[in-house]
C-alpha cells in the first residue's frame, strides 16, 4: 500500500516459482506480507539509493505478516536498477 495516494493505493505483488507479477487488482490470493510505504521510498530502494533496512529504521517502510518473508525479503524482493549497474574496472 502506498501511503501518499488519496486514497492510499494498493498493489499486489505475486511471487511464484521465482516469477514476479505486479497486479493493480486483487488477484484473490491470501496475503502473506503487507508492505506499507510511499512511492518515493520504493523508488529510492529500486534506484539503489536506500536499503530496506534504512527505510525500515526510519519508519518509511513497514512490514506486517510472515516473519519468514520479512526476514528473507532481500532475497526475493528484487532490485532491477541494481542489475543494470556497471562496476567500474
Amino acid at each position: 500500500e502506498f501511503s501518499d495516494g488519496q486514497p492510499p493505493r494498493r498493489w499486489w505483488l505475486v511471487v511464484e516459482d521465482g516469477e514476479e507479477d505486479l497486479c493493480a487488482k486483487d488477484p484473490g490470493h491470501e496475503i502473506d506480507l503487507f508492505i506499507h510505504t510511499d512511492v518515493l521510498t520504493l523508488t529510492l530502494y529500486f534506484d539503489c539509493r536506500t536499503t530496506l533496512s534504512e527505510a525500515r529504521a526510519s519508519e518509511r517502510i513497514k512490514f506486517k505478516g510472515s516473519a519468514s518473508l520479512i526476514r528473507t525479503i532481500n532475497q526475493w524482493f528484487g532490485r532491477p536498477a541494481a542489475k543494470r549497474l556497471i562496476t567500474p574496472t
